[in-house]
């Protein structure tokens, strides 16, 4: 298998949809029952085990009161946009064929 950076989270799934809206493959894989989002500069075909891997910078941990504080916050729409959430966080899809 690859080598995971230190300090990323490793995540193993099956890429269950492809699409390319353009720059990188973007992959719906599903993991542990939820499904995530990862972009590729390549294409992995539909039931393709893979790991994505999500740099240290680009992951926002939460403490479970933390999350239900912002899923009431996110339901009222009271809550103004994060500016630390990105778009654009690319997320790194490696086939363990």
């Amino acid at each position: 298998g690859a080598t995971v950076a230190p300090g990323a989270l490793s995540l193993s799934g099956q890429v269950v949809a492809t699409s390319y809206p353009g720059g990188q493959w973007q992959h719906t894989v599903r993991v542990a029952g939820n499904e995530i989002l990862a972009n590729a500069e390549e294409v992995f075909a539909t039931g393709t085990k893979v790991t994505v891997e999500i740099p240290e910078p680009a992951l926002f941990l939460f403490s479970p009161a933390t999350s239900a504080a912002l899923e009431i916050a996110a339901a009222s729409r009271s809550a103004p946009p994060d500016p630390h959430l990105s778009d654009d966080t690319s997320l790194t899809a490696r086939s363990y064929r």
